[in-house]
């Protein structure tokens, strides 16, 4: 899991938990930015089509949305007519923000889409009961076969599914010679550090990025959720990274601890 040293790396995202560093050569040569997971934060989407303005963005998430913000904003017009208050307010306020800021990226531009579904990769029961029960409604999704149906050459993926990443990275692999480049965050990765090494080893992509999310535990030495950048243009130097974190990266909980790397040098 020894990321290459590369030249040309940049932070794209908002401050803290939502940003990544990716290849500066990545972007300028990525045609299609496509998002699995992207909650309400679409600040790496924006910064990515800042520095490609013909990039085309298609973002899936079945959490967020017009469904969604509809379900939403009732229930807390409802909440604070009963019981008004400041925080009420406030997060009506915020939520009302969100709405906006996700209106105007996805209805005043050709090229960015959003797609009110999840990626079906082994969702459970318990996951679609639990989705009706605090949603209100039933959630909508595209299979894996769908989503990987004639992939654009030059297709730059950020996933962020919550655990059901695992279930994408075959697809991914069948994909390779399309993509442009990768970040996916990995959950669970202290029981899953088999299937990470050999998806790195069968990926043709270098992997110039590791990030530890400080949300998460380390157990027995090892993180549970991690951040992986992978290039096929990136400016790469004769050397691997030895020590992280990368003096560009941010930590996800900005109140947490800051774990550093120190790769064994062989």
């Amino acid at each position: 899991m020894q990321p290459y040293e590369v030249k040309d790396l940049i932070r794209l995202g908002k401050n803290n938990d939502g940003g990544y560093l990716v290849s500066e050569n990545d972007i300028k040569n990525t045609k299609n930015l496509i998002s699995l997971g992207v909650s309400f934060d679409i600040s790496f989407e924006k910064d990515f089509k800042r520095y490609n303005k013909y990039l085309k963005i298609l973002c899936y998430d079945g959490s967020v949305g017009f469904k969604y913000y509809k379900k939403n904003l009732k229930l807390k017009i409802k909440s604070f007519l009963k019981k008004p208050s400041l925080q009420k307010f406030n997060k009506f306020k915020l939520r009302v923000v969100d709405f906006i800021t996700f209106i105007q990226f996805f209805s005043f531009s050709k090229d960015c889409v959003h797609i009110e579904k999840f990626i079906d990769s082994g969702l459970s029961k318990d996951f679609h009961k639990n989705f009706y029960k605090f949603y209100g409604y039933e959630a909508e999704y595209t299979s894996i076969e769908e989503l990987f149906t004639d992939i654009a050459n030059d297709t730059f993926f950020s996933i962020d599914i919550e655990g059901s990443e695992y279930g994408v990275l075959d697809k991914i692999v069948d994909s390779q010679s399309k993509l442009s480049g990768l970040v996916v965050e990995l959950h669970n990765a202290n029981f899953n550090k088999s299937r990470i090494e050999n998806f790195i080893k069968n990926f043709e992509l270098k992997l110039i990025h590791l990030h530890i999310n400080n949300y998460a535990e380390i157990q027995s030495e090892f993180p549970t959720v991690i951040e992986l950048t992978f290039s096929r243009f990136a400016e790469l130097t004769n050397n691997m990274v030895e020590i992280l974190p990368n003096k560009l990266d941010q930590k996800n909980n900005e109140y947490g601890p800051n774990y550093s790397t120190t790769f064994k040098v062989e």
